[in-house]
């Protein structure tokens, strides 16, 4: 795999970059206009140190270390500077931030990479009414963040579990991780709106738009234009009406629904799982097992018998 293949499979991030000994490999590869990620892992067969210039670039890069580092040595546009780094703990790369990063095989794998382009991030901060961090957050290397840390893991395990992820659940994630850097860069509260009547005409209409084609895969950004509030305004009156996250509650109709065809015998787990949105039966069977505890089949074969 040459340097510029790995390129071409970041987002565009590291188009320039040059990379020392060997380059590394990826997993957890997704790519969308809100938020791309990729775990970097090392080849097999890699040896000694490797170098990695990385130019600056109009995107807000988060790196987790899903596991201890014991040294990386890196450079943030200033000195270079040496540091052991602790398991989920964060590096934060602000937009126009130049680094250089240099690490053993060891510690170069597991790295999970978040990229957000950085007007997505302003348009999700300036929506919520807080502060854009840009020109405000500094670079970190090794932040201790429980809540950075946190959304990188569910970001893990969404991607884990499904490919593509859901496009409300990543929408969410990455909405959450813009107000996360908000935050950090100056201390900002972010206030949840005013509670809303769980009757709101406006949750009704969007738990309609969604039950019209429980399968269609529907951004977070069009169900709250189609209902005139902002993404945040939405997910709190979902929360306040349903108990759930726009996500979650999609989910959960999602699943329900496919329970009500395994009723029919004559539909297969697959008709199942097509008809109502999960990319196959395995994908259906991976989240039957996680809520449920069984299989679509064993479901099926103790409500029929």
């Amino acid at each position: 795999m040459t340097a510029r293949q790995y390129a071409q499979t970041n987002t565009g991030v590291y188009d320039r970059a040059g990379f020392g000994s060997w380059v590394p490999q990826t997993s957890h590869m997704f790519d969308s206009p809100k938020m791309a990620s990729l775990m970097q892992r090392t080849p097999v067969g890699a040896a000694g140190t490797n170098e990695i210039d990385v130019p600056s670039s109009p995107i807000w890069a988060l790196l987790v270390s899903t596991k201890a580092i014991k040294q990386l040595d890196f450079r943030l546009g200033g000195r270079q500077e040496r540091r052991a780094i602790g398991a989920m703990e964060s590096h934060i790369l602000p937009p126009s931030c130049e680094s250089w990063w240099a690490s053993t095989p060891e510690a170069a794998d597991g790295v999970f990479h978040l990229h957000i382009p950085v007007d997505v991030v302003s348009r999700f901060t300036l929506s919520e009414g807080v502060p854009d961090p840009l020109n405000r957050l500094r670079p970190s290397v090794g932040l201790s963040d429980i809540g950075l840390a946190g959304l990188a893991g569910t970001a893990i395990e969404l991607l884990s579990a499904f490919m593509p992820p859901p496009r409300l659940a990543w929408e969410s994630l990455a909405r959450t991780i813009a107000l996360r850097l908000s935050q950090l860069a100056g201390g900002a509260s972010v206030s949840p709106p005013a509670r809303m009547n769980v009757h709101d005409w406006r949750l009704r209409r969007a738990i309609e738009f969604l039950e019209a084609d429980i399968g269609a895969d529907v951004g977070l950004d069009a169900l709250s234009e189609l209902v005139g509030l902002s993404p945040g305004h939405l997910t709190v009156l979902f929360r306040s009406g349903t108990g759930l996250p726009p996500h979650q509650w999609m989910m959960q109709r999602r699943l329900e629904r496919a329970c009500d065809l395994l009723m029919n015998p004559r539909v297969t787990i697959t008709d199942a799982a097509m008809a109502t949105g999960f990319a196959s039966s395995q994908h259906l069977a991976t989240v039957f097992r996680k809520r449920l505890g069984v299989t679509p089949t064993e479901w099926r074969r103790g409500r029929l018998s």
